[in-house]
């Protein structure tokens, strides 16, 4: 019994042989590496990380412990400076003022203002002695809108009166070919009754002629509406 114990307690502490791994391509290999660096460097990250973490923290317990009055001194001599550099910008922006106002008064003609684009002699004050309040941009984009409004407004008006204008002359063509149409078909009725009553004398006429042929003999009261010439050459026919 003992005997079946030793030998399992041998083959446990024996170690095992290395098995070979086969079909392993450079490739392969080659993202094993990769994956392996990229883990390592991931976890390089996160102890700076935490390095970086604790050294503010300390940081900003130290800060707390400083002089009140240091803090306060170091914010005045910042606000000075920065006063200075603003006085020093705005006394700069001054003389390139007066720099340039000089060489728009040069000019002659108003050329000074159309080049720069800026009225010199206007005062800064207004009338009660006020200065002009600054364009501010939602001044800007309302006089944008105003003046788009006023331009749609004024569009829309001559489109209307185009369109007015082309409803009468519309209007106008249809009246006059009416009109002519009317005049046509008038004097087509006209031509028609005056052709129908020169049948109708022609008609009379033949059967005048052929009587009078029968009868030798004319009655020229029979017929209306021929004048005398014709009935004469009438009567000079039933002559032969």
């Amino acid at each position: 019994m003992s005997s079946s114990l030793g030998w399992r307690t041998q083959s446990t502490v024996l170690p095992s042989k290395a098995k070979e791994i086969r079909n392993v391509s450079a490739r392969s290999m080659f993202d094993l590496k990769a994956a392996l660096y990229a883990k390592e460097e991931e976890s390089r990250r996160g102890t700076r990380t935490v390095r970086k973490r604790k050294r503010r923290v300390r940081d900003d317990e130290g800060l707390e412990g400083e002089n009140k009055g240091v803090a306060s001194r170091a914010e005045k001599e910042e606000l000075e400076v920065a006063q200075k550099l603003s006085g020093a910008a705005l006394r700069e922006k001054s003389k390139l003022y007066e720099e340039l106002k000089d060489q728009a008064r040069n000019l002659k003609d108003g050329l000074g203002e159309e080049k720069y684009m800026v009225n010199f002699e206007r005062t800064g004050k207004d009338a009660d002695g006020s200065y002009p309040a600054e364009e501010t941009m939602h001044d800007k984009l309302d006089e944008m809108e105003k003046t788009r409004l006023a331009w749609e407004t004024e569009t829309l008006r001559r489109m209307e009166e185009d369109r007015e204008d082309a409803e009468k002359v519309t209007s106008f063509g249809k009246e006059a070919y009416e009109a002519t149409e009317a005049t046509h078909r008038e004097r087509e009725s006209k031509r028609e009754k005056a052709d129908k009553l020169e049948a109708r004398k022609l008609e009379r006429l033949r059967v005048l002629i052929r009587e009078s042929k029968e009868s030798k003999f004319l009655d020229l009261g029979e017929l209306g509406g021929v004048s005398q010439e014709d009935a004469g050459q009438i009567a000079r026919i039933l002559q032969l």
